[in-house]
């Protein structure tokens, strides 16, 4: 995963990522639940492949960047953790008590963002192949690791 990383243009990562989290979120965009997060900067560091970024809210639409230095909230984990957070096989709860995710700053946004994952359904919010795709990941990625 690392190599990928490395190899792909941090920009193109960058609208990838963007593109991606708009649609499976886009439920919850048009429902509201992501208010909590407007004007605010969260920075994701995912630390075996060395990626860093940063999010923002802002128009309806979750905008990805380079990292900012100044960010409201920053979470840390692995490649794998993430993973399995957002396919909610493993519990935001149980790896921040395990310091496998580390969460600095505003607590209340940290909460929301965690409630957000918490709530999101993400194999019906993808395309059938793809959340199917991902979702057998996860499950390799939980027996295996």
């Amino acid at each position: 995963m690392s190599r990928a990383a490395r190899v792909v243009p941090d920009r193109l990562q960058q609208v990838a990522l963007a593109r991606s989290l708009n649609y499976a979120l886009r439920e919850a965009i048009a429902a509201g639940e992501l208010d909590f997060f407007c004007d605010k900067l969260l920075n994701i560091c995912v630390k075996d492949i060395g990626v860093q970024f940063s999010i923002r809210y802002r128009n309806h639409k979750l905008v990805v960047e380079h990292l900012q230095t100044e960010a409201d909230l920053r979470f840390s984990a692995s490649s794998y953790d993430l993973l399995l957070i957002a396919t909610q096989r493993l519990d935001p709860d149980m790896l921040f008590f395990q310091r496998r995710l580390e969460m600095n700053g505003d607590t209340e946004l940290g909460l929301g963002i965690k409630n957000l994952l918490a709530s999101i359904e993400l194999n019906t919010q993808l395309p059938p192949r793809i959340g199917a795709a991902v979702q057998q990941i996860a499950g390799y990625v939980a027996r295996y690791r």
